[in-house]
């Protein structure tokens, strides 16, 4: 099954509904960490081959499976409900868009489970549960993730001007202290469902580690 023009209206309408609901989350859990997720998981998708008809849910899955963020965040103690906060915003907005019902259940369905611990039920909920990890494990949202997890720092200045002079005011316990968190995440890596994901973790863990030495480099420098 080819997208058809419909669904591709249908896929950007619930990229700009997901672009306006999280234009003001911050990082590592905005818009940026979406956008990752969706290029995450499209290339896993690909790797394992997934039908045009699985590709479509996937990628609607991918982009509305933290908008529930926002009211998390604005309701105390709601911490850890995201998921399905989101899959209930998910659910509605994809019936204002007239998303077929029984793709549109398929697409809910893995938005409520891709924050669980244990496998999803579906072929796109695992896909979409091992995006979502891998986009904390590797690349810029993973040090993102491991930044603000540990020393509560602003990581931007540091990821895009990587230099001696612009170097933010790091103590050299504060970034051991982030990689150790790095690693201690390595932990998620046996708990992703495909080898294709895990060969993709082991190489976006090599580049962000080199990155880290690269820091660690300028950190002794400055010493």
């Amino acid at each position: 099954m080819k997208p058809s023009l419909g669904h591709k209206k249908q896929t950007k309408l619930i990229e700009q509904f997901v672009r306006e609901k999280m234009s003001d989350i911050p990082d590592p859990h905005g818009i940026k960490h979406v956008e990752d997720v969706v290029g995450i998981a499209q290339k896993i998708g690909t790797k394992l081959k997934i039908s045009d008809k699985d590709k479509i849910q996937l990628e609607a899955a991918a982009w509305l499976h933290d908008i529930g963020r926002k009211k998390e965040f604005s309701i105390p103690g709601a911490k850890s409900n995201h998921a399905k906060f989101s899959a209930e915003e998910g659910k509605l907005f994809l019936s204002t868009i007239s998303f077929p019902s029984e793709e549109a259940d398929k697409i809910v369905e893995a938005v409520l489970e891709h924050s669980n611990r244990e496998p999803s039920t579906t072929l796109i909920g695992k896909i979409l549960q091992d995006a979502d990890k891998l986009s904390r494990l590797t690349g810029r949202g993973g040090l993102i993730a491991a930044i603000q997890f540990t020393v509560a720092r602003e990581p931007n200045e540091l990821l895009d001007n990587l230099s001696e002079e612009r170097l933010p005011d790091w103590r050299t316990e504060e970034f051991e202290k982030l990689l150790s968190i790095l690693n201690f995440n390595l932990e998620w890596f046996e708990m992703l469902s495909f080898n294709e994901s895990k060969e993709m973790c082991r190489q976006g863990y090599m580049d962000l580690k080199a990155y880290c030495d690269q820091i660690q480099d300028l950190l002794n420098k400055r010493n």
